[in-house]
């Protein structure tokens, strides 16, 4: 069994923003299993544990999806929290420019991968990074309640590439191995 997501990697000089924005948010005195800078990435959708003779139908299924689909550009700016501030489990970095094109893209994976068998997804679409993961009792001295004040703008980012990633969990955190990669198409 391997588990997978389909995601948009995101480039070197957006990784420096946002890793400035996790610096930030530990100033203001978050503490998070932070992600790693060269994991950032965009998830279209997480499929969970699948048979690993699977993973070659999820690509093709993949590059079905995305056949026709023009590379875009989308930007980053603000901070956010699921499930929100007053209960915050994950911190993470919103899309502004790109939101709806991205959006569509996730709804093209979602169906090309229902034909699968895979669940359509039922919450509406997010965008986002997710910058850190706070575990249970790790806010003492951070904020409550409120967003942090983090100014966070990064981009533009160019959407060029969409990815099948394998994430094996480890005590250290998870590790992401791209398993196909499909570029989209120039005009």
């Amino acid at each position: 069994m391997l588990r997978t997501f389909i995601a948009i990697p995101i480039s070197a000089p957006t990784r420096n923003s946002l890793r400035a924005a996790q610096q930030a948010l530990v100033a203001q005195g978050f503490r998070a299993r932070w992600t790693k800078p060269d994991q950032f990435h965009i998830t279209l959708k997480f499929l969970g544990e699948i048979p690993a003779p699977m993973v070659e139908s999820v690509a093709e299924a993949t590059e079905a999806a995305i056949r026709g689909w023009r590379p875009f550009t989308l930007s980053f700016a603000g901070v956010g929290a699921f499930p929100d501030w007053a209960r915050p489990r994950v911190l993470w970095a919103g899309v502004a420019a790109g939101q709806s094109a991205l959006t569509a893209l996730a709804g093209d994976v979602d169906a090309a991968l229902a034909s699968l068998g895979f669940a359509r997804e039922e919450r509406p679409f997010q965008a986002h990074v997710t910058l850190g993961r706070i575990q249970q009792g790790a806010l003492q001295g951070a904020p409550k309640g409120a967003p942090p004040k983090v100014a966070l703008a990064a981009g533009p980012e160019r959407v060029g590439r969409v990815v099948v990633y394998e994430s094996r969990l480890t005590p250290a955190g998870a590790i992401y191995a791209e398993r196909h990669s499909f570029t989209l198409e120039e005009a």
